[in-house]
Order: structure tokens, then C-alpha cells, then sequence
């Protein structure tokens, strides 16, 4: 079924909408906001095209996971003031959009479930998220960057020498990036990282890992690989084969991952970025 707009606003009792489980298409989008009792969108189960999504103030939603099968979005994705949600899950479809807006959370911590963004034509703008850390994940590899970049307002924000990030100061100067932790506090500053970044990531133990990004082949020094386990952000285990000193990772679908290596006298962990 295709519906042109839903348009939730205002809605003190809501708290489901599951009925809506056999809408596949929104030509002109999904508008839900100021529902203080909704916590998930399940009904929006079916939903792969949209004209654009909106999600604001809704304090109790945690959940936007039912979203997954959505891969098309042709212009905005405003999501902001949802005080309850903590990840992006379900937008990890989305390849390209006109504008991205991430605004007003308070326990988003986050947002690589953006991995797959190829192309934002017109806008990032990434503000006041209070607890955002990291930028790692927004974006493909290869994503080609927006006309504006606003990064400013998120206090424990640090890394943020993301490639679409790093493409974007590299050849323009529009940037709005201020109020950040140190290592997002400018555009100089995030641009330097980005001069520095190095395919191969060495961490604090000695444990070297190359290429971070990986399409496949993942290869570990300085640390014998013994005891090992990857995991998703959702928490799950994934088997990879081991050859020596190398994993294999070309089966695992794209996404963020945590490595974890346990060496006889602690266990390291570190992010993995299959591309």
C-alpha cells in the first residue's frame, strides 16, 4: 500500500502504530512528533521509501529499529529533541538524502548506523547532542560531502575526522564548528586529524590493526591472536575466519564493530569499520 503523508503531531494518548503495517511507500514522508507516550514505531515495519522523516519531541521513544527496511529517502531526515533514544538503529539503509539533521538528544550516544550515506547534497548539521562522542560511522568510505556543515553545541563530542567530514574541509570553507571537546572545537582542528589519520590504528596497548576501514582482510600486530571475538553494536558474536595473524572479514555486513582481544592480562578493545 502507499500513502502520500502521515503527519502524527500532538498526540498526548498515543502509544502505538502498529496499524499501519502494510504501508510500503510515503511520497511525501513521515512527520511524527510531539507524542510524549509513543516508544517505538512498530507499523512502520513495511515502510522502503519515504519523502522525507521527521521525528521530533517525542521524549519517550527508544526504539526506531522497525525502520530497517527503509532505503530511500529523497529529502530530510530531522530527527531531534527525542530524549529517550540512544542509537540510530534502523536507518542503516539510508544511502543519500538532501539535508541530515541530528539536534537536541540527551542520550544519543550513537549514530554509525549512518554507515551507508553515500551523498547529503545540501546539509550535516550534528547539534547540541549532550552525551555524542564520536562521529565514526556516518557516512561510507567514499561519501561525498554536503554543501554546509554545522557541528557545534555537543559537549563530549571528540572525533569527528570522519571521511565525509574530512572531505567536506577539504575543499570548503562553510563550516559552522564550535562548543565541541577538544578535537571537534574547529575546523582546523578536526582538519589536521584528517591530514594525520592513517589506514593503520595503533591503540594505547600496542595492538596494530590495518586497514581501519576494512573490506575484508583485517590484519593484527604486536599482540598474538589468540583469544579474540567480534561483536556488533547490538551485542551479537559473529564467527570470521583466522588465518595467523589475519581475520577474515569480508562476510560480515557493513557496519561498526568491537573487536576484543584478551591477552593473558586484559582484554583490548577496539572498533572495526567494515566497509
Amino acid at each position: 500500500r502507499e500513502l502520500s503523508y502521515l503527519y502524527i503531531s500532538g498526540n498526548k494518548s498515543l502509544k502505538d502504530i502498529s496499524t499501519l503495517i502494510h504501508i510500503k511507500s510515503m511520497e511525501y514522508g513521515v512527520s511524527i512528533s510531539y507524542s510524549p507516550l509513543l516508544k517505538d514505531l512498530r507499523g512502520l515495519d513495511s515502510l522502503t521509501m519515504a519523502g522525507m522523516l521527521v521525528l521530533h519531541n517525542n521524549p519517550s521513544l527508544v526504539d526506531i529499529s522497525q525502520l530497517s527496511q527503509l532505503d530511500s529517502i529523497e529529502r530530510v531526515v530531522n530527527i531531534g529533541d527525542n530524549d529517550s533514544l540512544t542509537n540510530l538503529r534502523g536507518l542503516e539503509g539510508i544511502r543519500s538524502v538532501d539535508a541530515l539533521f541530528i539536534s537536541n538528544h540527551k542520550q544519543l550516544t550513537d549514530i554509525s548506523q549512518l554507515y551507508n550515506l553515500q551523498l547529503i547534497r545540501r546539509q550535516l548539521s550534528i547539534v547540541n547532542n549532550e552525551v555524542l562522542n564520536s562521529l565514526e560511522g556516518l557516512g561510507s568510505i567514499d561519501a561525498q560531502a554536503p554543501e554546509n556543515l554545522t557541528i557545534q553545541d555537543c559537549p563530549e563530542l571528540s572525533l569527528c575526522h570522519v571521511p565525509i567530514v574530512c572531505s567536506f574541509l577539504e575543499t570548503s570553507t562553510r563550516a559552522n564548528i564550535y562548543r565541541n571537546k577538544e578535537g571537534c572545537q574547529s575546523a582546523q582542528e578536526i582538519l589536521d586529524q584528517c591530514m594525520t589519520t592513517s589506514t593503520t590504528e595503533v591503540n594505547q596497548e600496542g595492538l596494530q590493526i590495518f586497514p581501519n576501514p576494512t573490506t575484508g582482510i583485517l590484519n593484527l600486530n604486536g599482540v598474538a591472536l589468540q583469544n579474540w571475538a567480534i561483536f556488533d553494536t547490538a551485542g551479537k558474536r559473529w564467527e570470521v575466519p583466522q588465518q595467523g595473524q589475519q581475520l577474515d572479514c569480508s562476510a560480515l555486513p557493513q557496519g561498526l564493530y568491537i573487536l576484543q582481544v584478551d591477552t593473558g592480562k586484559e582484554i583490548i578493545s577496539q572498533k572495526i569499520l567494515k566497509q
